[in-house]
């Protein structure tokens, strides 16, 4: 299979374990072997306490290839399906393993090559995830460097912001030169005005790993 139908094959492939065991499931961190049908983990323990929660420090994943700003007071998971090559990042507040603050699905294609079509159909697919459930989305960013990457290796980059029944969720697409990241982050109504400015400082600093 060659870089492009790689390309165009990966995003249904993710949008189907965020749509149908992310989007619409509070539980997140319950993914479960169904979905890493053979898996490798690296875990990273918390760093620091949780008092200052704008706080990030960049981590750079073992089982991927992106560098992201994470809190260092978080319990991080890395876990590789060795069989679909995704990468599932988990980031969860302790002690509860189950406080789900962010998690992100990647996997390698070349994203320099990703067309303008592709990214239309990037972005239709994401939004069709929230809109097939009458499930209200607001586009915070929509930029695509196509042909020309950032220094950072960035290609594109799309942020939502979708209304839960109950809570607010954000959810972001970013195409790498050796990567497509799916992200998503609960976040509770009454915390709208310093969550999603957070999440979204988050996204603008990711990297690919030199």
């Amino acid at each position: 299979m060659d870089q492009r139908s790689t390309f165009r094959t990966t995003i249904p492939t993710l949008l189907r374990i965020l749509g149908k065991r992310v989007l619409l499931v509070t539980t997140l961190v319950l993914l479960n072997s169904a979905v890493m049908a053979q898996e490798r983990e690296v875990k990273h323990p918390p760093q620091a306490g949780t008092g200052l929660p704008g706080l990030v420090r960049p981590l750079s994943l073992a089982l991927a290839h992106y560098i992201i700003p994470l809190h260092p007071g978080w319990r991080v998971s890395e876990t590789l399906d060795t069989i679909r090559g995704l990468t599932r990042l988990v980031c969860t507040l302790p002690p509860d393993s189950l406080d789900l603050q962010l998690q992100c699905i990647s996997r390698p294609v070349n994203g320099a090559e990703m067309t303008s079509h592709e990214w239309d159909n990037l972005k239709d697919q994401l939004r069709s995830e929230y809109g097939d459930r009458k499930i209200g989305t607001m586009v915070l960013l929509d930029t695509t460097m196509i042909g020309h990457p950032t220094s950072e290796g960035i290609v594109g980059r799309l942020e939502l912001l979708a209304r839960m029944p109950d809570h607010l969720e954000f959810a972001a697409a970013v195409v790498t030169t050796r990567e497509i990241l799916l992200l998503t982050a609960p976040i509770p109504n009454e915390e709208i005005t310093s969550k999603v400015p957070f999440y979204r400082s988050i996204v603008a600093e990711i990297r690919v790993q030199k």
